[in-house]
């Protein structure tokens, strides 16, 4: 359809919704970054969102059933504002609360829609899975939510504004349609996308020899990373990323997601599984012909098998970036770096070595190192596909449903993968936050005039060791116990070390 004029009322009313959409999304992001005043912004936040929402319903006359989420997101907008000013457990009861109805009703409408019935499902299982996340870890969950959300609705707003503004909405009467309108401005050939699509999977007259180059850049890639590991070198990790290929089956889930090619996903996700497992098989190998090597205080294995948020969040930008080259040739020498920036066969190798060490929990921790940049690499390559335009929106909407439940199961597990992260997290702020509790405790059991000195405070597997060093009397150490125990209100199993010192002169 052409572009044509648009009434100036209803681009002042577009241009109000962009504007009020992008005040959203700066609220949540302010919400995120300034923690004295998150309950105030973030319930302004949802407050302003429910608002749109019911606005939306009232036009389109909507049942009742439909009101609840709005209205749950708005009930729990004004608590946010009149509870207390910072990230705590009464945040993440109140937003998880609102999680929950909203998965209620997607359960409920799984019912009422047999045709939709997997797809609300799945989507209700997402929001069961979000508020199990937002109540366990209600710090570091709802700042990374309310962040992402407000980045794209910034995003979404600004498109709107600009669609508005410069009178190439078509038709759009919609926030949505006009932000719709400009994605589908995004200008992709459909012989740029054959060919791409022709290069992401296994198929056609040279598929064995394009498989036999797969195979082979993996096989290297792996025995560098294991080796790389063993000798805990990063240098000879980052050559193992670069040369490795493991990335194209992710893209090839991604595009087949959206492009509705089931066949292809389903063989791309084979691809990318026996790559793993023989990826970990290959490594356990290795790590059992070497005669002598010890995993531990190995930087590299403790880095892949305590995966955190932070890993997330440079998967899911570095699987954009990924998602952004592979459809742009005019960027495609940013591959390289992407490469770098994701720890898919290295996670892998670790994990083989540790399995093969009988190292099995951190084995796993390793794997969901490999497991979390994998589906955040999609998630994001799904949305760069649909920013460039490689996935036409007349397309996804054509798959409809199959689109919608694919990208529901990916969001899923990334979700369910963050439980872990986010646990992580906290376990590592925990034990920071006690290791410098206990030094300050211990300076102050020495106090000013002692010839004792605090060396250091590390963190043992069942304690936490202090190293003193002087001359001299010390306080009783019971007195040093209770300071520790009353200041992390648990008992704390505490190993204090002395080293005596003495004064040497030449004579001696």
């Amino acid at each position: 359809m052409g572009d044509i004029e648009t009434a100036p009322g209803l681009v002042r009313r577009l241009v109000v919704e962009g504007v009020g959409i992008v005040a959203s999304g700066l609220l949540l992001v302010l919400a995120a970054i300034v923690q004295e005043r998150f309950s105030v912004l973030a319930g302004a936040g949802m407050l302003v969102l429910a608002l749109f929402d019911m606005v939306r319903l009232r036009r389109l006359q909507s049942s009742g059933g439909s009101w609840i989420r709005p209205a749950a997101s708005a009930v729990a907008g004004l608590v946010l504002i009149s509870v207390e000013p910072d990230i705590g457990t009464t945040a993440g009861i109140v937003v998880g609360s609102a999680l929950i109805v909203g998965g209620l009703v997607s359960i409920w409408k799984s019912f009422r829609s047999p045709e939709e019935q997997w797809e609300h499902i799945v989507f209700g299982l997402v929001e069961f899975a979000l508020a199990a996340l937002v109540m366990l870890f209600p710090a570091s969950t709802l700042r990374a939510v309310f962040a992402s959300l407000g980045i794209a609705l910034v995003i979404v707003g600004g498109a709107v504004v600009a669609m508005a503004l410069t009178g190439r909405i078509n038709d759009a009467t919609r926030p949505w349609e006009a932000f719709r309108t400009w994605v589908r401005d995004q200008q992709y050939s459909p012989t740029e996308r054959r060919d791409l699509v022709s290069n992401l999977y296994f198929v056609g007259a040279d598929a064995r020899k394009r498989f036999t180059r797969f195979a082979t850049l993996l096989l290297l890639a792996a025995v560098i990373a294991t080796f790389a590991v063993v000798a805990d070198n990063v240098a000879v990790v980052i050559g193992a990323m670069l040369i490795s290929p493991i990335t194209a089956p992710l893209m090839g889930i991604a595009a087949g997601i959206l492009l509705g090619y089931r066949r292809r996903t389903l063989l791309a996700l084979a691809t990318l599984v026996s790559a793993a497992v023989g990826v970990v098989a290959l490594a356990a190998l290795i790590g059992v012909l070497i005669p002598s090597f010890s995993l531990e205080r190995n930087d590299l294995i403790s880095t892949f098998a305590t995966p955190t948020l932070i890993d997330l969040a440079v998967a899911l930008a570095a699987g954009a970036a990924g998602g952004f080259a592979t459809a742009r040739k005019d960027v495609s020498n940013s591959l390289p770096g992407v490469a770098v920036s994701l720890t898919l066969v290295p996670a892998l190798a670790a994990a083989g070595l540790l399995f093969q060490d009988g190292a099995v929990s951190f084995g796993f921790g390793a794997l969901l190192t490999f497991v979390t940049n994998a589906v955040a690499i999609v998630l994001a390559a799904s949305a760069a596909f649909v920013m460039t335009g490689f996935a036409p929106l007349r397309r996804i909407e054509a798959s409809g449903q199959s689109v919608r439940l694919g990208l529901g199961l990916v969001v899923l597990i990334v979700v369910l993968v963050t439980i872990p992260l986010a646990w992580t997290v906290e376990q590592i702020i925990d034990r920071n936050d006690l290791v410098s509790g206990v030094e300050v405790e211990a300076i102050e059991w020495l106090g000013d005039n002692s010839s004792y000195e605090v060396l250091d405070v590390s963190l043992l597997k069942e304690a936490v060791e202090v190293r003193i060093a002087g001359t001299g009397d010390l306080p009783s150490v019971d007195d040093l116990v209770a300071r520790v125990n009353e200041k992390a209100d648990r008992e704390v199993e505490l190993v204090v070390k002395v080293i005596e010192q003495r004064i040497l002169t030449s004579s001696e």
